[in-house]
C-alpha cells in the first residue's frame, strides 16, 4: 500500500534491509502462515527482525464483515508472528489517525465509532496490544501524499473527492506558470 511503500523507501535510504510484503508480492496477512509454505513461512520467521505493520483495507463505507479478515485478523497474525520463530520481533503497528486519546486502545471506544473501518482498527490495536504488549501503536493524521517526491494513491478518498469536484466544476482550476 501507499504507507507501506514508502516506509520501505524510507528505510532503505537509511541503509537498512528491509523485506516488503504485500500482497502483490505473494504476502497475505489475512491468511495463516500470510499465505506462505512451512518452509517459506519459517525462513521469514528466521530473517526478520522487527516488523512494521501498516496493510489494511481502507474503506469508510464498508461493513465490519469486510474488513475484519484483513484488518483484524490480519493484525492478530502479524503480533503471533512476532512472538514466533528464534526470536521475538518488536512490532510498530500503524492505526489510523483517529481522534482518539494518546493512550493504549480501549474497547469501550467502539461505542463513539461512527464507522466499521474505526471498529476495525480499534479491534486491531487492543489484539496487537494484547499479543505483544510492547508493540509500538502510531496513529498518523491523514496520510494522502508524500511531501518529498508527491506520490500519492490516485484512488484514496480524498483524491476521488477533488477529481469529482473539478469535474463537475465545484472547485476552480489553477493554471501553473
Amino acid at each position: 500500500g501507499f504507507i507501506g511503500r514508502n516506509f520501505v523507501r524510507l528505510l532503505e535510504e537509511r541503509g537498512l534491509g528491509v523485506i516488503p510484503a504485500s500482497r502483490s508480492l505473494g504476502y497475505d496477512v489475512s491468511k495463516s502462515k500470510f499465505g506462505l509454505s512451512s518452509r517459506g513461512y519459517q525462513q521469514l520467521q528466521e530473517k526478520c527482525d522487527a516488523v512494521i505493520h501498516c496493510a489494511a483495507i481502507v474503506n469508510w463505507t464498508s461493513s465490519y464483515g469486510q474488513l475484519r479478515k484483513s484488518n483484524v485478523e490480519g493484525t492478530t497474525n502479524v503480533a503471533r508472528f512476532c512472538l514466533e520463530g528464534p526470536h521475538d520481533k518488536p512490532l510498530l503497528l500503524m492505526s489510523s489517525g483517529a481522534d482518539f486519546p494518546e493512550q493504549p486502545a480501549s474497547l469501550d471506544w467502539m461505542q463513539e465509532c461512527s464507522s466499521p473501518y474505526m471498529v476495525s482498527k480499534i479491534a486491531s490495536e487492543v489484539i496487537a496490544q494484547h499479543i505483544c504488549p510492547r508493540a509500538v501503536v502510531v496513529r498518523p493524521g491523514m496520510v494522502v501524499w508524500n511531501s518529498r517526491t508527491g506520490d500519492h494513491n490516485p484512488d484514496d478518498a480524498l483524491c476521488r473527492l477533488v477529481r469529482a469536484m473539478l469535474s463537475d466544476g465545484m472547485a476552480w482550476q489553477v493554471e501553473h506558470s
